[in-house]
């Protein structure tokens, strides 16, 4: 819940706390492709949800609609990524299985990008 506070208050605040928590997270054996995935959806969520939230106030200033009923208009998807996230927190492979494919399938068959990604990243 903090970090989607923090996701909502100042998405850079979130991106800088990313850095401090990677290596805890790699330590617990965390994935940090789940963690980056994670960390976009608390920033998402955190954009949306009232008071904080920037983008309620650039769709209200956009469409000239008051801010009450961008607000109400949002709720729907408020809860649903909210269960996105509480998905992809409980079964991580949902949200690996396609960065996995592509590991293997770039990594294997190309092993001179393998060699440059990890170079100069």
């Amino acid at each position: 819940m903090p970090v989607v506070v923090l996701g909502g208050l100042y998405g850079g605040c979130l991106l800088r706390l990313k850095q401090v928590l990677l290596r805890p997270a790699l330590s617990l054996g965390i994935d940090p492709i789940h963690l980056g995935i994670l960390t976009a959806l608390a920033i998402e969520i955190g954009s949306v949800i009232p008071p904080a939230g920037l983008n309620l106030f650039t769709v209200s200033g956009v469409t000239g609609l008051p801010v009450t009923q961008v607000i109400r208009g949002s709720f729907p998807f408020c809860c649903s990524d909210t269960v996105i996230l509480i998905i992809v927190l409980l079964f991580p492979t949902l949200a690996l299985w396609l960065p996995t494919l592509l590991r293997r399938v770039i990594f294997d068959n190309y092993p001179s990008f393998a060699i440059y990604f990890f170079c100069f990243n």
